[in-house]
């Protein structure tokens, strides 16, 4: 079983990416690092990016995989003044992601808004 975490770069995905990775779990990380850091990227994490989660690899995602998706444009003022842009990243971005999710055929998803 492995896991893959979008978002990995952030705050809340970087700390789901380090229980993991303690628990002994392989584990993707897929982040744009427009908000995320690369410090917050554990090591023992596989990391290939900068990259959008709708754009994370197919050899990535298999029916072992477990997905969760952390990735959002986390600054609410943003909504106010650049809505498009917010949408694009909170809601089409994750979309994708979960289509291309079922396509590959993975059984569990998981996400935080």
């Amino acid at each position: 079983m492995k896991f893959i975490v979008t978002g990995g770069a952030g705050f809340i995905g970087s700390h789901v990416v380090d229980d993991l990775v303690s628990m002994g779990y392989q584990t993707h990380v897929v982040d744009n690092i427009t908000t995320g850091q690369y410090r917050n990227i554990n090591r023992k994490a596989i990391f290939t990016g900068p990259t959008d989660a709708s754009r994370t690899p197919d050899e990535w995602l298999d029916e072992d995989t477990i997905a969760i998706h952390c990735a959002s444009q986390p600054k609410c003022n943003v909504s106010l003044y650049a809505p498009i842009n917010d949408m694009e990243n909170n809601y089409s971005v994750g979309v994708k992601f979960i289509t291309k999710c079922v396509s590959r055929k993975i059984k569990t998803f998981g996400f935080n808004f």
